[in-house]
């Protein structure tokens, strides 16, 4: 069969590799380069050539398992980083979470009384929120849970609401309204309150499992610089017309873009009201975010900088990642959204889309599955199910994968 792909990010890079072989595939991606989100900057800092990934990047092994393993097949080397998380307002002029570090001073301040008991709370929370995660529950919201759970005022104000806030680059009241499981899914897996824990990153950066996945590509057509701009049925098939208003002819097409570039293609054909409908129920914030050298986005004190630095103003909460935590080479990724002013000794600056992981989220997500694949047309992306990450992208592509070609070698070992 003829089957067009549209956006080249892990869903569709995955959907393209797991179709390549069987079907007569051609992958359309409207910018330059391929990936998406998968992205990896490279700029020079004393002499040496470094890296960072504005978008995805780190890496949860317990909830990256497919992703992991796909890693894996593709020969792609991973690093495991100690990893770390801070809290800081600058309201209170303090931190008011910290997870440990090898630091005595560090340490000092985790055995404060204060920051102990707020600590203990926050981990039993977490624990209780790591059960609710084996639950089917996508519509309780983080208010809710933490009403149920009688979490106390100053860890919810002060610790989760700000830490969630920035993690989905959202409003303090936007995040209270967000799905709790989702909410809470980055926390209670591996980035607990009282332990030190570990993550993974792909060597060389995010990107580099892009060119050993075209490269591993036998017979699909993969074309750049061509977004596609329109579709109109035509008999058992689609006519696609792309930006160079060149058309198209496919029996199948697979949408591998967000939910908002999809359903903007989606309303050019007709008589599709109830896919348009479906795709408006995925509602996103725009982000802004900076690689650059400005320790003024990270806490005051040395002794309380993380991997992972939330920054709250009694308003608004954005994260600060330091990148290479080793001091020698300091640069960092901040989201600026909400900045008055971008950061000193800027590298880079990007813009994308955040989702808002809301109750409605995942109400249109089980929407979507009913009609996937009605008329062949069929929708994979990190939006499609769980939390939006490159694990749900490469699963969302492996589902496709199981009605258009079930017998795929590149599946079966992704299952293994």
């Amino acid at each position: 069969m003829k089957i067009a792909i549209i956006g080249s990010g892990i869903a569709g890079l995955t959907t393209a590799w797991l179709l390549d072989g069987y079907h007569e595939v051609t992958l359309f991606e409207k910018n330059e380069i391929l990936g998406g989100h998968a992205l990896t900057v490279h700029f020079d800092i004393k002499g040496k050539r470094v890296f960072a990934n504005p978008a995805a990047g780190y890496i949860t092994p317990s909830i990256y398992p497919r992703f992991l393993q796909l890693l894996k097949i593709l020969n792609i080397k991973l690093i495991s980083i100690p990893a770390s998380v801070t809290v800081y307002s600058s309201t209170l002029g303090h931190a008011t979470m910290l997870t440990p570090r090898l630091s005595f001073a560090r340490l000092a301040k985790l055995l404060h009384p204060n920051m102990l008991m707020h600590l203990l709370e926050l981990q039993r929370t977490l624990l209780v929120a790591r059960k609710f995660d084996k639950t089917d529950d996508w519509q309780t919201t983080l208010e809710e849970f933490m009403n149920q759970e009688r979490v106390s005022q100053f860890v919810r104000n002060e610790i989760i609401y700000p830490w969630i806030s920035a993690v989905g680059e959202a409003t303090i009241e936007d995040i209270k309204g967000f799905s709790a499981r989702a909410a809470l899914k980055y926390p209670v897996h591996g980035q607990s309150g009282t332990q030190a824990f570990r993550l993974q990153e792909l060597e060389g950066g995010i990107a580099s499992y892009i060119k050993p996945f075209v490269d591993s590509l036998q017979n699909t057509q993969v074309k750049t610089k061509s977004g596609i701009i329109s579709m109109e049925k035509q008999n058992d098939g689609f006519v696609l017309i792309d930006s160079s208003n060149t058309k198209h002819t496919f029996e199948h097409v697979i949408f591998a873009s967000p939910a908002c570039e999809t359903k903007k293609i989606i309303d050019t054909l007709s008589s599709a009201s109830e896919l348009s409908n479906i795709l408006s129920g995925f509602k996103y914030n725009p982000a802004k975010i900076a690689v650059h050298g400005d320790r003024s986005l990270m806490p005051p004190n040395k002794v309380d900088w993380s991997t992972y630095n939330t920054m709250y103003d009694g308003k608004s909460c954005e994260a600060t990642i330091w990148c290479p935590e080793d001091g020698e080479r300091e640069y960092f990724k901040s989201w600026v959204t909400f900045a008055n002013k971008l950061p000193e000794n800027l590298y880079s600056l990007h813009e994308f889309k955040h989702p808002l992981l809301t109750p409605e989220y995942y109400q249109s997500q089980e929407k979507l599955k009913v009609v996937n694949g009605k008329d062949n047309l069929w929708f994979a992306g990190s939006y499609t199910q769980d939390i939006d990450s490159h694990e749900s992208g490469v699963c969302s592509a492996m589902e496709v994968t199981q009605k258009l070609n079930p017998d795929s070698r590149n599946l079966k070992l992704l299952l293994q």
